[in-house]
């Protein structure tokens, strides 16, 4: 799996074991619409996003990007 496949992978996961949808996560942290289904696609987050998601989700930066488990 490539890095940016995990990534959206693990994301994906956090958000469902959230109890939230995508977009009401998205409403929460400010981010627009379907932001975070875009990188379904291969996009990477850029910093600052990556921080925000990782703290949102209580999780490292580096879980998120697939550098650890």
């Amino acid at each position: 799996m490539f890095m940016n496949d995990l990534f959206y992978h693990r994301l994906k996961e956090l958000v469902e074991s959230s109890g939230k949808s995508a977009n009401q996560i998205e409403r929460e942290l400010g981010y627009p619409r379907n932001s975070l289904n875009n990188y379904k696609l291969g996009g990477e987050p850029s910093g600052t996003r990556l921080i925000g998601l990782s703290e949102y989700f209580n999780v490292s930066p580096k879980y998120l990007m697939g550098i650890i488990d």
